[in-house]
């Protein structure tokens, strides 16, 4: 067995100035933790937050083209940036709704959100369906229509709930949506509602017809419109209906726009047929018969009146009134109403 060879001076030597300057690098270390130099290792949290708050300002300054500022009150400001959705991925924003109006004709959904200023939880947000045009927005509003109180301030095709306003205006279908129901925050909904209803493009189109629904008796909450096969009638499209309370009894008025009054006066004449040849209803009495406004016709049928007529290119008419008489008011009505609003 061979012995171990003893270090020599040489490695002792080495290894006592390791060990020393280790323990002088550790003495070194504690003393060191007891003078921190910020200016070494501070982080300018300041000009992050800074940078962060330049970053979460709206990029879009505008909604559906119109600015921002326009429509926005004093006390109201921009909460996020516009956000824009197709029908590719309609579903991401409304999941479980989307069908409806990708059926309906959807092009686009701009969405964006607000805030009252000073009261970081009074917040809303602005849904903008484009549908392609009037008659598509008109009939997603119909589907979606719950009750509400009306928003005369931007026109018959409005409502408010307690938390919320609907309107259409044009080709688009609008919801503003609050995340409270406090006072101060639904009259900043309200007054955005209808700065961007007056501002947004007008194509009236089918929907003309709503301006001659007469005010009087009309339940707003009852407006809608059937876009095929109204009453059963596969001729009878884009049609409009709203009830009306006339003394007790509720009668349905329908209008519809046609291209042209030979057009209205023909469809007038083809549904009283259907009404009489395929449907089976009763021709009225003379007497009914000479109550009707002039080129409007009637039958009955189970007790309940079927009125139909032309003006100009509007057709119109009652459907199924439980009263002869209240149903004839309403025609009147409405006439008075068709001939101050014409040009």
């Amino acid at each position: 067995m061979k012995r171990r060879k003893r270090p020599g001076p040489v490695e002792t030597t080495v290894s006592l100035a390791l060990m020393v300057c280790l323990g002088l690098v550790a003495i070194a270390v504690w003393q060191k933790q007891f003078h921190y130099n910020e200016s070494i290792f501070h982080i300018d949290f300041s000009s992050q937050t800074a940078e962060h708050k330049e970053r979460s300002q709206p990029i879009d300054q505008d909604l559906c083209g119109i600015p921002l500022a326009d429509l926005i009150t004093t006390n109201t400001a921009p909460l996020s940036s516009r956000e824009e959705f197709g029908r590719e991925n309609l579903s991401d924003k409304i999941d479980g709704r989307a069908e409806l109006y990708l059926e309906l004709g959807f092009v686009k959904l701009f969405c964006q959100r607000f805030a009252v200023e000073k009261a970081a939880d009074q917040w809303f947000e602005v849904f903008a369906y484009d549908m392609g045009n009037p008659t598509n927005a008109f009939a997603v509003y119909s589907a979606q229509r719950r009750a509400g109180a009306a928003v005369p301030e931007i026109g018959p095709l409005a409502y408010a709930t307690g938390n919320a306003v609907f309107f259409v205006s044009g080709k688009y279908y609008v919801e503003v949506i609050g995340a409270t129901d406090a006072e101060s925050l639904q009259s900043a909904m309200r007054a955005l509602a209808i700065s961007f209803a007056r501002r947004l493009p007008t194509e009236k189109g089918d929907l003309e017809a709503v301006n001659y629904l007469p005010k009087e008796g009309l339940r707003p909450e009852t407006i809608k419109l059937i876009l095929k096969d109204a009453f059963g009638y596969d001729k009878l499209d884009r049609v409009i209906t709203a009830d009306y309370s006339v003394e007790g009894t509720t009668v349905t008025l329908f209008v519809s726009k046609r291209a042209s009054p030979a057009e209205s006066a023909q469809l007038a004449q083809a549904y009283y047929q259907f009404l009489k040849d395929d449907m089976g209803a009763d021709a009225l009495t003379a007497k009914q018969a000479s109550r009707l406004p002039s080129g409007v016709f009637g039958v009955s049928a189970l007790g309940q009146f079927e009125l139909v007529g032309s003006h100009g290119p509007i057709l119109y008419g009652v459907h199924a009134s439980p009263s002869f008489e209240a149903g004839c008011r309403v025609l009147e009505a409405f006439l008075k109403t068709t001939e101050s609003t014409q040009p």
